[in-house]
């Protein structure tokens, strides 16, 4: 009985979770790499390394239903991953909880906080996202190092021999 009270649990969180990203979808490609990865997806292509073979596979399969454009379906299948990410937060909290707790209760609190609490930083500008992409290190490295040469150095020419003077 525990077991169907968890998985009931994780479907509830599953379900608020995926509500509230289908009622706020973009409804175009976002920022970052939204376009590489749909258009990777509608061909069947390789974004980039690692490539995401799952994720390209599962959203084709959704960018086959006939609901809105191409980049509607792709985001689709962003909401229904990060809703089944937020279901399965849920069960590993209920499962590393000390005993003696509700179990229940848990998993509805922390797959919650973790659908709607993530937040990325593009570009100094604070986005609610529902696929954080990339996370980059803002330091400030100096160009100069990177610059090549403004025009080659030239070899240092060898000296001529001599030949032997003999006396």
């Amino acid at each position: 009985m525990r077991t169907r009270s968890r998985l009931a649990a994780a479907a509830a969180v599953f379900v608020v979770a995926f509500a509230v990203y289908l009622r706020t979808l973009a409804p175009t490609v976002g920022l970052i790499d939204s376009g590489e990865l749909t258009a990777a997806a509608w061909t069947l292509g390789n974004a980039h390394a690692p490539g995401f073979p799952f994720y390209l596979l599962v959203t084709r399969a959704v960018m086959l239903l006939p609901i809105g454009s191409i980049a509607v379906r792709a985001n689709v299948s962003s909401a229904l991953f990060a809703a089944l990410a937020a279901a399965l937060v849920g069960l590993l909290a209920a499962e590393i909880a000390p005993a003696g707790r509700r179990r229940s209760t848990e998993i509805v609190f922390a797959g919650l906080l973790f659908a709607f609490s993530i937040e990325s930083k593009v570009k100094g500008q604070t986005v609610s996202q529902i696929v954080l992409d990339k996370i980059e290190l803002d330091t400030a490295i100096e160009d100069s190092i990177f610059k090549m040469p403004a025009k080659p150095a030239e070899k240092p020419k060898p000296e001529e021999k001599k030949p032997p003077v003999h006396e």
